[in-house]
């Protein structure tokens, strides 16, 4: 008689659950530190606020810590499960990739419930401090929460392929670094300048992230004659085409990394 005749194999909505109810488990040690985190700067806001420092408006741009934060949140989703460790996966009556992928988005989900959580309360500290909320475009605002969506899944499918992720992406700060000290000020290293325009291009990480996309303005000045320089603008189409890239690499990557994971 077949194993499956006896038991029956969960429901994904079991198995969603029990995901969710595992991953927020095994995040309760980083949301009671960066609950205490937020905490903490909440009440210098304040104390600064009656010490007569100003109020604090709420922008777009606070979100893109958040975002840059869900980069390394996968690294606490699958902590203590290297690939060396995910041998018992291969026991549950879920298979292996449909589990992985049920681990990620449990994770995504309270992801982003962290961080609707914390534009809330930014937004309730900001009343409180008497500012306002900032009236930018909708795409600046969705920046940051599509920009952490995108990282995340980056984050996950790193964690599922690598032993040690934290050192992929150290590597890449420092490596970064490098590559800028030796491009100089000028930055004309052909390197230097393809890790550049990932990070910062036009539909580079910063531009998905802030919904500005960066422009060469010329312009004269009875001084100094025409002046040339680099800024950036909000561009709803730049930044559409931006996000459809990021998402679509980190979802393919995302599911690439579930279904092959490297062998216990």
């Amino acid at each position: 008689m077949e194993i499956s005749a006896v038991h029956r194999l969960p429901r994904r909505a079991d198995v969603a659950r029990e995901q969710l109810r595992g991953v927020g488990l095994a995040l309760r040690r980083e949301a009671t530190v960066a609950a205490g985190v937020l905490a903490l700067a909440s009440i210098l806001i304040v104390w600064a606020q009656l010490r007569g420092e100003g109020a604090l408006d709420l922008a777009p741009e606070m979100g893109i810590p958040i975002a840059l934060l869900a980069l390394l949140l996968p690294m606490a989703v699958w902590k203590g499960e290297g690939p060396a460790s995910r041998s018992y996966h291969h026991a549950m009556p879920v298979e292996i990739g449909a589990h992985a992928v049920a681990r990620g988005l449990a994770g995504l989900v309270w992801m982003l419930g962290a961080a609707g959580a914390y534009f809330g309360w930014m937004a309730l500290v900001a009343a409180g401090t008497g500012g306002w909320v900032d009236s930018e475009p909708w795409f600046r605002w969705a920046g940051p929460v599509v920009g952490a969506v995108a990282l995340y899944l980056l984050g996950t499918a790193l964690a599922l392929r690598a032993v040690h992720p934290w050192r992929w992406i150290g590597g890449a700060v420092v490596g970064h670094t490098f590559l800028r000290a030796l491009a100089g000020p000028g930055g004309d290293m052909p390197l230097f300048r393809a890790a550049d325009r990932v990070l910062s291009g036009r539909y580079g990480l910063y531009t998905l992230l802030s919904g500005s996309a960066p422009v060469h303005v010329h312009k004269w000045n009875d001084l100094y004659g025409e002046v040339n320089y680099a800024t950036r603008v909000p561009n709803a189409g730049v930044w559409m085409v931006s996000a459809w890239l990021w998402i679509a690499i980190a979802i393919t990557l995302f599911f690439w990394a579930a279904y092959r994971q490297p062998e216990a």
